[in-house]
């Protein structure tokens, strides 16, 4: 069975949350694909550890999540936009509402 996660990619570990770099990965005959994983612990320290498989997540990198972020931004100017057309077109001049 071939690795899911490739040298260099950013996981994270599912139980812990901890993110880090793929340095390096085992396979073997009899169990899970190992990946040793660089990472940085809660309290700040360096720490590599082995991990299997199982225990990791691919983590989302930073260029898709500026991506995420920029649509998310563009998507609530959008938003804003129409909301404030429709208030004004629907307030009369001296700023009473427009009953239809």
């Amino acid at each position: 069975m071939g690795f899911k996660y490739q040298i260099g990619q950013v996981v994270h570990a599912t139980i812990s949350g901890e993110q880090g770099n793929v340095k390096a990965r085992a396979e073997y005959n009899a169990g899970p694909n190992q990946y040793f994983i660089h990472y940085q612990t809660a309290d700040g320290r360096a720490a590599d550890r082995w991990f299997e498989e199982g225990e990791l997540s691919p983590s989302m990198d930073v260029e898709k999540a500026n991506s995420k972020e920029k649509e998310g931004s563009r998507l609530a100017e959008v938003v804003s936009s129409v909301i404030s057309d429709r208030i004004r077109k629907e307030l009369l001049p001296g700023g009473l509402l427009y009953s239809r």
